[in-house]
């Protein structure tokens, strides 16, 4: 498996239909494509389920996106769902909710084990900042943030069961 570096960041959706914030983030991708080249039709599946969250870097926008769910779609009869318990260096615990390729997983499993223990261990550098071990520890910096995908690799992977069951079910994940 390549080494995770690119994962974009996925927050909880608006509550709401009838919050100020009706449409999506239009500085959610930059100056990149619009949606991050994810057609309406898709954004519109996706919306109750996540939002993406701001990388900060062009490496995540003009269809990045597109790409990994397109592999995350053509792969799916390999992918399969699992979940496990990461600890942080504090000692807390969460379940952590994942979906890749059948194949990855050992490696994947023990890649987030690592990332929520340190996020800045030296082996485990990603291009932005990834925040499973701020999640897990309930830090306010990225409050909203329950979910990720690696855009390379194409794996998910979850804090929320509700957004990983939901995804599960549009990706067509067993």
């Amino acid at each position: 498996m390549q080494k995770p570096f690119l994962i974009q960041r996925l927050q909880k959706p608006y509550k709401t239909e009838s919050s100020i914030f009706k449409d999506d983030n239009a500085f959610s991708f930059g100056c990149g494509y619009k949606n991050g080249g994810l057609n309406p039709e898709v954004m519109k599946m996706l919306k109750p389920i996540f939002r993406f969250d701001y990388m900060g870097s062009a490496e995540f926008e003009f269809g990045a996106l597109p790409k990994a769910f397109q592999k995350l779609l053509l792969h799916r009869v390999n992918n399969i769902s699992s979940e496990i318990t990461c600890t942080t260096q504090k000692g807390n615990t969460a379940q952590v909710y994942i979906i890749c390729k059948k194949d990855d997983l050992a490696e994947i499993q023990s890649y987030l084990q690592a990332k929520a223990n340190d996020e800045y261990m030296k082996n485990l550098h990603t291009k932005e900042h990834v925040g499973l071990q701020d999640v897990i520890d309930d830090s306010s910096r990225h409050r909203d943030v329950c979910g990720w995908i690696e855009l390379d690799t194409c794996f998910m992977f979850f804090t929320d069961k509700d957004m990983f069951e939901k995804t599960k079910f549009l990706l067509g994940v067993r």
